[in-house]
């Protein structure tokens, strides 16, 4: 499907064929239903904002080489009637070690469930670009989340969080740094 900056509406929940990618620059407006992504292990580079989210649902291995916004903007095309969104990766993986980037808008919650995250390291400057080429979360504000529900995150480099807040909750979650640090500190309101 070329998203063409233009935007797909569910109407009900979907679940995509194997072969099927989003490519491009566009909107998917959930209208508080799940889209299940493709059930084998693919490589989408696309640009999606994604609104009104019930939940993106993972159900193979998945490499993100594009950018995932979660929340309102005003490229999308409806207005966000939900404060948070739901990414389900039922024990797959994310891998986003190819410059994968996961926006969270300001104020907004992604809440991630039972998946594995690849490849993460820090943002580089304000402008973008991440050391070694892995994959990060931008958060927009201080009030742009990530709660971890059950997660294992794989770092690929150092990763210090400067702006929006990670949760660890619910289910043990576990960040892996092998010869890399990782610093989260919650800077809510410009307190460490």
């Amino acid at each position: 499907v070329t998203m063409n900056s233009g935007t797909i509406v569910l109407g009900d929940h979907l679940a995509l064929a194997d072969n099927v990618k989003f490519n491009g620059v566009g909107s998917v407006d959930f209208g508080l239903r799940n889209l299940v992504l493709p059930g084998r292990d693919i490589t989408w580079t696309s640009t999606l904002y994604m609104v009104n989210t019930a939940a993106l649902e993972l159900s193979a291995p998945f490499k993100l080489n594009g950018t995932w916004f979660f929340g309102s903007t005003g490229v999308a095309a409806g207005a966000q009637t939900r404060s948070r969104s739901v990414l389900d990766g039922h024990g797959m993986m994310l891998d986003m070690s190819l410059h994968g980037t996961i926006v969270v808008r300001a104020g907004h919650t992604l809440e991630v469930n039972n998946c594995v995250i690849k490849g993460l390291a820090s943002q580089q400057g304000a402008g973008g670009g991440v050391s070694g080429g892995m994959g990060f979360f931008l958060m927009e504000d201080q009030y742009s989340t990530v709660s971890f529900n059950g997660c294992t995150l794989h770092l690929g480099g150092n990763y210090t969080l400067t702006q929006g807040q990670f949760y660890f909750y619910g289910q043990p979650s576990t960040v892996m740094c092998g010869s890399y640090s990782f610093s989260a500190q919650n800077n809510f309101n410009g307190a460490a």
